[in-house]
């Protein structure tokens, strides 16, 4: 039901994201970047390029996400 750390590869935190010194970038897959957002230190930018692939692969697989707050406002 739930997934957890030890489930995942390395693999899963590979993918159009990446981290350029301390920005994070989006491969658009046509010789084209995007800039997502600009990090503090490249620890940071790389911590988020792991999470954002992460999430885009957990995605793609179907996985429904847990979103605890969406009905409050």
């Amino acid at each position: 039901q739930y997934i957890t750390k030890d489930m995942l590869t390395k693999d899963s935190y590979k993918g159009n994201y990446y981290a350029n010194k301390n920005a994070v970038m989006y491969d658009l897959q046509n010789g084209k970047q995007n800039v997502v957002c600009f990090c503090d230190n490249i620890y940071t930018a790389q911590g988020i390029v792991e999470g954002l692939n992460l999430l885009d692969k957990l995605e793609a697989d179907g996985v429904e996400l847990n979103q605890p707050n969406k009905d409050k406002k």
